[in-house]
């Protein structure tokens, strides 16, 4: 009897896991830069085969599709999106994030920031328009460079990883980089002022 425990809870964790995931999915189909999760069950499968239980990490986990979703025209000066490979840098309270959500503000200190107020990394720290300055001002060319008013104001931090599908996916459109997992500078891509990435579902 005790053999068909473990069996049966597996189970019950994966059709949970399924579930968390779908409806994880459909409160974010219109999150902009939102990527789709999908269960994924070879690890677990792997090391069932290999003799380990459930206890030894043989869990089910989600994966997160990384195909860049449609970009749609926006107008809105504060509106970036990433043609091609890479994430931008957002600066935290508990570490750095990594994001293709490129909806900001500014904030009353002049700073970019996201919709949650964190601050989007630029390649030399934060990036802050001059008080003389509006986001009708901000001017952002394909290599991420920040200017207004015809001053250069810095250049956004867009990073890339040799293995993106390693990255953690914390909420909504943000993710963590685990132990091992290090960022480097993107090189294949073109920031569009603009225009939104859409969600990938």
């Amino acid at each position: 009897m005790a053999n068909n425990v473990n069996p049966a809870a597996r189970s019950l964790q994966t059709l949970m896991q399924r579930y968390q995931t779908i409806t994880t999915n459909l409160s974010n189909a219109s999150t902009v830069g939102y990527k789709r999760r999908s269960g994924s069950f070879a690890h677990a499968l792997a090391e069932q085969q290999a003799g380990q239980d459930a206890a030894n990490g043989a869990r089910p986990h989600a994966a997160i599709d990384l195909t860049q979703g449609s970009l749609t025209a926006t107008g809105n000066t504060l509106d970036l999106a990433i043609d091609g490979k890479g994430f931008f840098v957002i600066e935290t309270p508990t570490g750095q994030m990594y994001t293709r959500c490129g909806s900001l503000r500014v904030n009353p200190s002049g700073r970019l920031v996201d919709s949650a107020g964190n601050s989007i990394a630029g390649e030399q720290g934060a990036i802050v328009l001059p008080s003389s300055a509006t986001s009708e001002d901000l001017s952002v060319g394909t290599d991420g460079s920040v200017s207004a008013g015809g001053q250069l104001l810095g250049r956004l931090r867009v990073v890339n990883f040799d293995d993106p599908a390693a990255l953690e996916a914390v909420s909504g459109t943000m993710f963590r980089s685990p132990e091992g997992v290090d960022a480097r500078a993107a090189d294949k891509f073109s920031v569009k002022q603009g225009y939104r990435e859409q969600s990938t579902l």
